[in-house]
């Protein structure tokens, strides 16, 4: 993770939130881009590698309010602790988050602060 004025930001938010308790375990997979063919198929594409890594995050219900449209939606963010990921790599798009049971697909990359503290992704179960 970057460090910012010589701190690691992401670490000390992470310490910060986990000790007050906000936040829940889960898993991520992440989807590692393949890297060779298959000899004997070579026209059958090729396979991501698929890494499982422990985090702490929080799934939040963010409403949506569309022009025109009456009623609200809703769309479920998962946001994930930088510092927590382990082992360390960074989330991306199509990956996805087990939390409380319920898978999440990571489908786009709301916000991301410099120091990599907080990764928000718009998410689908």
């Amino acid at each position: 993770m970057p460090n910012l004025f010589g701190l690691d930001i992401a670490k000390v938010v992470n310490n910060a939130i986990s000790s007050a308790g906000g936040v829940r375990p889960g898993v991520l997979t992440h989807s590692n881009p393949p890297f060779e063919r298959d000899s004997e198929n070579p026209t059958g594409g090729v396979a991501a590698t698929l890494t499982t890594h422990d985090i702490r995050g929080f799934v939040d219900q963010k409403e949506v309010r569309r022009p025109g449209q009456v009623g609200a939606m809703y769309e479920s963010v998962v946001s994930i602790l930088g510092a927590s990921i382990n082992p360390e790599i960074i989330p991306k798009v199509n990956d996805t988050v087990v939390m409380d049971g319920i898978t999440y697909k990571l489908v786009e990359l709301v916000k991301l602060d410099p120091a990599a503290a907080l990764y928000e992704f718009k998410a689908e179960t």
